[in-house]
Protein backbone atom coordinates (compact mmCIF):
# COMPACT_ATOMS: atom_id res chain seq x y z
CA UNK A 1 0.00 0.00 0.00
CA UNK A 2 1.43 3.72 -1.21
CA UNK A 3 2.41 5.75 1.30
CA UNK A 4 -0.70 8.23 0.01
CA UNK A 5 -3.02 5.70 1.13
CA UNK A 6 -1.89 5.13 4.07
CA UNK A 7 -2.09 8.59 4.50
CA UNK A 8 -5.27 8.90 3.99
CA UNK A 9 -6.31 6.25 6.04
CA UNK A 10 -4.74 7.55 8.93
CA UNK A 11 -6.48 10.67 8.06
CA UNK A 12 -9.68 9.48 7.64
CA UNK A 13 -9.27 7.26 11.18
CA UNK A 14 -8.40 10.41 12.61
CA UNK A 15 -11.28 12.33 11.53
CA UNK A 16 -13.66 9.25 12.78
CA UNK A 17 -12.36 9.17 16.13
CA UNK A 18 -12.84 12.78 16.60
CA UNK A 19 -16.34 12.59 15.42
CA UNK A 20 -16.91 9.22 17.95
CA UNK A 21 -15.32 11.32 20.71
CA UNK A 22 -17.27 14.46 20.15
CA UNK A 23 -20.75 12.11 20.26
CA UNK A 24 -19.19 9.96 23.28
CA UNK A 25 -18.66 13.06 25.13
CA UNK A 26 -21.15 14.60 24.07
CA UNK A 27 -23.70 11.36 25.36
CA UNK A 28 -21.49 11.70 29.05
CA UNK A 29 -22.35 15.54 29.26
CA UNK A 30 -26.02 14.26 28.72
CA UNK A 31 -26.32 11.07 30.58
CA UNK A 32 -28.22 11.44 33.76
CA UNK A 33 -26.64 11.80 37.36
CA UNK A 34 -26.66 8.76 38.81
CA UNK A 35 -26.52 8.02 42.41
CA UNK A 36 -27.49 10.05 45.62
CA UNK A 37 -28.09 13.53 47.03
CA UNK A 38 -30.19 15.55 49.54
CA UNK A 39 -30.84 18.98 51.36
CA UNK A 40 -31.58 20.40 54.61
CA UNK A 41 -33.32 23.31 54.74
CA UNK A 42 -33.61 25.29 58.13
CA UNK A 43 -35.40 28.56 58.98
CA UNK A 44 -35.54 30.07 62.32
CA UNK A 45 -37.12 33.28 63.46
CA UNK A 46 -36.80 34.98 67.24
CA UNK A 47 -38.67 37.73 68.82
CA UNK A 48 -38.77 39.46 72.24
CA UNK A 49 -40.73 42.54 73.06
CA UNK A 50 -44.12 42.57 73.98
CA UNK A 51 -44.55 39.79 72.33
CA UNK A 52 -42.29 36.68 72.46
CA UNK A 53 -42.21 34.71 69.62
CA UNK A 54 -40.58 31.86 68.05
CA UNK A 55 -40.91 30.08 64.89
CA UNK A 56 -38.95 27.23 62.52
CA UNK A 57 -39.12 25.33 59.56
CA UNK A 58 -37.40 22.63 58.25
CA UNK A 59 -37.13 20.95 55.01
CA UNK A 60 -34.78 17.65 54.62
CA UNK A 61 -34.79 15.96 51.36
CA UNK A 62 -32.61 12.77 49.86
CA UNK A 63 -33.26 11.56 46.69
CA UNK A 64 -31.28 8.28 45.17
CA UNK A 65 -31.32 8.06 41.29
CA UNK A 66 -30.65 5.53 38.55
CA UNK A 67 -30.41 5.11 34.84
CA UNK A 68 -33.97 5.27 34.24
CA UNK A 69 -35.68 6.04 37.75
CA UNK A 70 -35.58 8.12 40.38
CA UNK A 71 -36.67 7.95 44.29
CA UNK A 72 -36.85 11.25 46.67
CA UNK A 73 -37.93 11.10 49.97
CA UNK A 74 -39.13 14.57 51.93
CA UNK A 75 -39.84 15.65 55.17
CA UNK A 76 -40.76 18.73 56.77
CA UNK A 77 -41.70 20.36 60.14
CA UNK A 78 -42.76 23.38 61.09
CA UNK A 79 -42.99 25.14 64.71
CA UNK A 80 -43.86 28.30 66.19
CA UNK A 81 -45.31 29.86 69.47
CA UNK A 82 -46.12 33.25 70.72
CA UNK A 83 -46.34 34.78 74.24
CA UNK A 84 -47.83 38.07 74.84
CA UNK A 85 -46.10 39.87 77.88
CA UNK A 86 -48.76 42.23 78.77
CA UNK A 87 -51.53 39.45 79.83
CA UNK A 88 -51.88 38.03 83.61
CA UNK A 89 -50.30 35.41 84.00
CA UNK A 90 -49.32 35.08 80.04
CA UNK A 91 -49.05 31.76 78.15
CA UNK A 92 -47.49 30.84 75.26
CA UNK A 93 -49.66 30.31 72.09
CA UNK A 94 -49.09 27.95 69.47
CA UNK A 95 -49.46 29.69 65.90
CA UNK A 96 -47.16 26.93 63.90
CA UNK A 97 -47.62 23.34 64.48
CA UNK A 98 -47.67 21.08 61.42
CA UNK A 99 -45.50 17.80 59.82
CA UNK A 100 -45.54 16.36 56.59
CA UNK A 101 -43.40 13.03 54.66
CA UNK A 102 -43.48 11.78 50.89
CA UNK A 103 -42.07 9.64 48.92
CA UNK A 104 -41.93 10.11 44.83
CA UNK A 105 -40.78 7.49 42.63
CA UNK A 106 -40.02 8.67 38.71
CA UNK A 107 -39.78 6.33 36.13
CA UNK A 108 -38.21 8.17 32.69
CA UNK A 109 -40.03 6.68 29.47
CA UNK A 110 -38.41 8.34 26.97
CA UNK A 111 -36.04 11.14 26.68
CA UNK A 112 -38.67 13.60 28.14
CA UNK A 113 -41.75 11.39 28.89
CA UNK A 114 -42.13 10.12 32.37
CA UNK A 115 -44.20 8.47 34.68
CA UNK A 116 -44.24 9.21 38.62
CA UNK A 117 -46.32 8.36 41.16
CA UNK A 118 -46.83 10.19 44.81
CA UNK A 119 -47.59 9.32 47.98
CA UNK A 120 -47.90 11.64 51.05
CA UNK A 121 -49.06 11.90 54.50
CA UNK A 122 -49.41 14.11 57.52
CA UNK A 123 -51.42 16.95 60.35
CA UNK A 124 -51.46 20.50 60.56
CA UNK A 125 -53.15 21.06 64.28
CA UNK A 126 -53.13 25.26 63.31
CA UNK A 127 -55.70 24.35 59.99
CA UNK A 128 -57.46 21.46 62.35
CA UNK A 129 -56.38 18.66 59.72
CA UNK A 130 -55.73 15.65 61.90
CA UNK A 131 -54.55 13.38 59.36
CA UNK A 132 -54.09 14.02 55.78
CA UNK A 133 -53.20 11.02 53.00
CA UNK A 134 -52.52 11.63 49.22
CA UNK A 135 -51.73 9.05 46.74
CA UNK A 136 -51.35 9.75 43.13
CA UNK A 137 -50.21 8.66 39.78
CA UNK A 138 -49.92 9.58 36.13
CA UNK A 139 -47.75 11.14 33.31
CA UNK A 140 -45.79 14.11 32.82
CA UNK A 141 -43.34 15.61 30.43
CA UNK A 142 -40.49 17.61 29.93
CA UNK A 143 -41.00 20.57 27.89
CA UNK A 144 -37.80 22.44 28.53
CA UNK A 145 -34.28 21.90 30.28
CA UNK A 146 -30.73 23.42 29.79
CA UNK A 147 -27.56 22.05 30.51
CA UNK A 148 -28.10 21.41 34.11
CA UNK A 149 -30.59 19.39 34.09
CA UNK A 150 -31.51 19.28 38.09
CA UNK A 151 -31.85 23.35 37.98
CA UNK A 152 -33.13 23.86 34.44
CA UNK A 153 -35.87 22.65 33.19
CA UNK A 154 -39.98 23.09 33.31
CA UNK A 155 -41.91 20.02 33.77
CA UNK A 156 -45.93 19.45 33.50
CA UNK A 157 -47.99 16.04 34.64
CA UNK A 158 -51.15 15.01 35.17
CA UNK A 159 -51.87 12.28 37.98
CA UNK A 160 -54.81 10.66 39.60
CA UNK A 161 -55.00 9.91 43.11
CA UNK A 162 -56.60 9.61 46.05
CA UNK A 163 -56.96 12.07 49.42
CA UNK A 164 -58.30 10.89 52.89
CA UNK A 165 -58.85 13.48 55.68
CA UNK A 166 -59.97 13.62 58.93
CA UNK A 167 -59.97 17.10 60.65
CA UNK A 168 -59.31 17.20 64.87
CA UNK A 169 -62.28 16.36 66.92
CA UNK A 170 -64.17 15.00 63.84
CA UNK A 171 -67.22 13.40 63.41
CA UNK A 172 -68.35 11.06 59.92
CA UNK A 173 -69.37 14.14 58.46
CA UNK A 174 -65.83 15.71 58.99
CA UNK A 175 -63.90 12.90 57.28
CA UNK A 176 -63.37 13.69 53.52
CA UNK A 177 -62.75 10.22 51.09
CA UNK A 178 -61.79 11.70 48.00
CA UNK A 179 -60.71 10.97 43.91
CA UNK A 180 -58.56 13.51 42.58
CA UNK A 181 -57.63 14.73 39.39
CA UNK A 182 -53.97 16.33 39.67
CA UNK A 183 -52.66 19.20 37.27
CA UNK A 184 -48.74 20.23 38.40
CA UNK A 185 -45.51 22.11 36.99
CA UNK A 186 -41.92 22.50 38.22
CA UNK A 187 -39.89 25.30 36.60
CA UNK A 188 -36.16 25.69 37.77
CA UNK A 189 -33.79 28.00 36.48
CA UNK A 190 -30.51 30.09 36.88
CA UNK A 191 -30.18 33.29 36.55
CA UNK A 192 -27.64 36.39 36.50
CA UNK A 193 -24.97 34.25 35.40
CA UNK A 194 -25.52 31.02 37.58
CA UNK A 195 -25.57 33.00 40.81
CA UNK A 196 -29.64 32.82 41.36
CA UNK A 197 -31.84 29.92 41.67
CA UNK A 198 -34.98 30.25 40.73
CA UNK A 199 -37.91 27.82 41.39
CA UNK A 200 -41.92 28.04 41.11
CA UNK A 201 -43.94 24.75 41.32
CA UNK A 202 -47.43 24.22 41.87
CA UNK A 203 -50.36 22.36 41.56
CA UNK A 204 -54.58 22.14 41.54
CA UNK A 205 -56.57 19.00 43.39
CA UNK A 206 -60.16 18.35 41.57
CA UNK A 207 -61.95 16.28 43.49
CA UNK A 208 -63.90 14.39 40.67
CA UNK A 209 -66.75 13.11 43.78
CA UNK A 210 -66.68 16.24 45.20
CA UNK A 211 -65.63 19.67 43.66
CA UNK A 212 -66.23 21.73 46.38
CA UNK A 213 -63.16 20.18 48.05
CA UNK A 214 -60.78 21.34 45.81
CA UNK A 215 -57.20 22.68 46.75
CA UNK A 216 -54.53 24.99 45.06
CA UNK A 217 -51.42 25.40 46.29
CA UNK A 218 -47.64 27.15 44.93
CA UNK A 219 -44.45 27.84 45.85
CA UNK A 220 -41.58 30.51 44.87
CA UNK A 221 -37.86 29.69 46.09
CA UNK A 222 -35.08 32.00 45.85
CA UNK A 223 -31.45 30.65 46.20
CA UNK A 224 -27.97 32.45 46.58
CA UNK A 225 -25.15 29.78 46.19
CA UNK A 226 -22.59 30.50 49.07
CA UNK A 227 -20.33 27.91 48.30
CA UNK A 228 -20.91 24.42 46.68
CA UNK A 229 -22.56 22.68 49.46
CA UNK A 230 -24.02 26.35 51.21
CA UNK A 231 -26.89 28.54 49.87
CA UNK A 232 -29.31 31.03 50.98
CA UNK A 233 -32.60 30.40 50.81
CA UNK A 234 -35.99 32.78 50.61
CA UNK A 235 -39.24 30.70 50.13
CA UNK A 236 -42.66 31.76 49.58
CA UNK A 237 -45.77 29.20 49.61
CA UNK A 238 -49.43 30.02 49.30
CA UNK A 239 -52.55 27.34 49.73
CA UNK A 240 -55.50 27.69 49.11
CA UNK A 241 -58.70 24.97 50.86
CA UNK A 242 -62.16 24.81 49.77
CA UNK A 243 -63.12 23.15 52.50
CA UNK A 244 -62.09 24.12 56.23
CA UNK A 245 -63.57 23.77 59.67
CA UNK A 246 -65.59 26.54 61.00
CA UNK A 247 -62.87 29.64 61.97
CA UNK A 248 -60.25 28.39 59.79
CA UNK A 249 -59.10 30.70 57.07
CA UNK A 250 -59.20 29.12 53.52
CA UNK A 251 -55.76 30.89 52.72
CA UNK A 252 -52.34 29.74 54.32
CA UNK A 253 -49.50 31.68 53.20
CA UNK A 254 -46.02 30.54 54.72
CA UNK A 255 -42.69 33.07 54.09
CA UNK A 256 -39.23 31.46 55.31
CA UNK A 257 -35.56 32.44 54.96
CA UNK A 258 -32.80 30.70 55.85
CA UNK A 259 -29.81 28.68 55.21
CA UNK A 260 -29.57 24.99 52.72
CA UNK A 261 -26.85 22.63 53.09
CA UNK A 262 -26.93 19.95 49.77
CA UNK A 263 -24.86 16.63 49.94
Amino acid sequence: MSRCVWTRVLEGSTVVMVVLGLWVGQALANEKQTGWSGEVNLNLSNLTGTNDTFAGTVNAEAARAWEKDTLKGTARGEYGVTRDRRNTPSEDETTQNAQTVALEWQRDLGERLFFSTNTRAGRDSIQDINFQYRVSSGPGYRFWQGENEAKEHLDLSTRVGYRFVTFRDSTDEDTLNLVDLIASFEYKNLILEDRLEIGHSGEILLPANDIDSWVGQTMITLGVPITASWSMRVGFELEYQARTPDEVSNFTTRTTAGLAYKF
